[in-house]
């Protein structure tokens, strides 16, 4: 199965705006809080990670995988570990990035975005909007 089969570009389209959004709103949060809290990189992904998520979840929700659930609770918390895993793959990269390739914090940060872009879509897609999980309402 080709990629291109597997990415919808009527979801990934949306997916990517609102991911564009969401880097906005994790970009400005991690740079602020490297350089106002004075936190170190782990703890300023951290922060960034659950700001950014609670407006990722939400429109990725509604917007690009239209996922009509009233099984929320249960649907979060699968977006919560899905999300986590990420975040995990997400600080080890950054820590590669940083202590041995040497890069600046904030470079570490964009490039691990874009290498995350397309598993994040695809788990969200197959796994935490999946319409076979989760009952439509």
């Amino acid at each position: 199965m080709k990629l291109l089969d597997i990415i919808k570009l009527k979801e990934f389209l949306p997916y990517f705006f609102i991911g564009g959004f969401t880097t906005l709103i994790d970009w400005s949060v991690f740079w602020c809080s490297l350089n106002r809290l004075h936190l170190n990189y782990g703890e300023a992904l951290i922060c960034a990670f659950v700001m950014a998520s609670l407006f990722h979840f939400s429109a990725n929700k509604w917007i690009t995988f239209k996922c009509a659930t009233k099984q929320l609770g249960s649907q979060y918390s699968v977006y919560i570990f899905v999300s986590l895993m990420s975040l995990m793959i997400s600080l080890l990269c950054m820590t590669v990035f940083i202590k041995l390739i040497f890069l600046p914090k904030m470079i570490a940060r964009i490039i691990t975005t874009f290498l995350m872009l397309i598993p994040n879509y695809l788990t969200h897609k197959y796994i935490t909007f999946n319409k076979n999980i989760f009952i439509q309402s």
